[in-house]
């Protein structure tokens, strides 16, 4: 099975002393690494991304590790989670952290921050977690390690058990504005050096070739369930819609149609295109840019969820296209 991940590709050249019976590196080390993939395994981009409907690619994951504090990851919730996957385990001591949306104070108010957090570090055969408190600044943040870890796996996440409340917490500081929490930065270190990646600008390509694929991959001979927005749920009216691979799209109405769709249906999205990793769906022989979310399921199979306004009756309505 794919999975999604941060994989760095390493090279070391050090002489080892050994640490519980695992080799440690003591010497000086070529710092120069590779992005193999990243999406995090257990939160797919899009479902969380902030804009990544409209803007794809423009607050990814990739952003925490390309060096610039002007881009950040954000996520449109509270919950703020990053798994890393390292291709084989490395030592890490510390790390670093640029909080928030740190491109200027005033777009960093409005989003949330991270405030308590858990880092959880494994690899094949030991782990360790740790807890801390962020502060309320944009600027580099260093996490000192308790101790220093040989781990495949790091999640970084303000989101888990509070023993102090009995319940889970998302821990934040409270944006002005929006409900969006961000983290511009992470970075690791051991004994002081940095891992460089040397491969961001052409690994933000692939990450948005791969939301194209998806979509492609979600519209080729799917067959969906139509429902409309009822306040926090959906309501019982449905139709069935089949998009084709050749981005026809056809209603299949029987005795189970509501009167409401029946009436409509000629007056719905006829045909559907992806370019530039957006969807567009056409109405009236207008093309209309549409809000989408891409999760996974256990067996790594794309699952997605695609918004679009109704053009008819009230412009606010919302239909919701679900997996049939």
């Amino acid at each position: 099975m794919r999975r999604y991940a941060l994989c760095l590709f390493f090279f070391l050249t050090a002489s080892f002393t050994m640490i519980n019976g695992i080799a440690e590196e003591t010497v000086k080390r070529s710092q120069n690494t590779k992005i193999a993939f990243i999406l995090p395994p257990e939160l797919s981009p899009s479902i969380l991304t902030v804009d990544e409907w409209k803007t794809p690619g423009l607050y990814s994951p990739v952003n925490l590790i390309d060096g610039d504090p002007a881009t950040c990851h954000a996520l449109t919730e509270s919950n703020f989670r990053i798994k890393v996957i390292f291709e084989k385990a490395v030592y890490i001591d510390e790390i670093r952290v640029i909080n928030g949306f740190a491109r200027d104070k005033t777009i960093y108010l409005k989003n949330n921050r991270v405030r308590d957090f858990r880092i959880i570090f494994s690899n094949k055969t030991s782990g360790g977690q740790e807890y801390g408190i962020l502060a309320d600044k944009s600027e580099v943040q260093t996490i000192k390690l308790k101790k220093k870890y040989l781990a495949q796996e790091v999640e970084f996440t303000n989101s888990f058990y509070n023993d102090n409340i009995n319940r889970m917490s998302d821990s934040v500081y409270k944006g002005s504005k929006y409900n969006d929490t961000c983290v511009s930065e992470l970075e690791f270190f051991y004994k002081g050096e940095k891992v460089n990646i040397t491969n961001i600008e052409e690994f933000k390509k692939d990450y948005i070739n791969n939301i194209q694929k998806d979509l492609l991959t979600l519209l080729s001979e799917r067959n969906y369930t139509l429902s409309l927005e009822s306040g926090d749920s959906l309501r019982d009216d449905a139709i069935r819609i089949e998009t084709n691979r050749d981005g026809s799209i056809r209603y299949i109405t029987d005795m189970w149609t509501s009167k409401y769709f029946i009436d409509n249906i000629k007056k719905m999205p006829d045909r559907w295109k992806v370019e530039n990793s957006m969807l567009y769906m056409r109405t009236n022989d207008k093309w209309i840019l549409q809000k989408y979310k891409i999760k996974r399921d256990d067996d790594d199979i794309p699952i997605g969820l695609f918004i679009y306004t109704m053009p008819f009756e009230s412009l606010s309505k919302e239909g919701y296209l679900k997996i049939y």
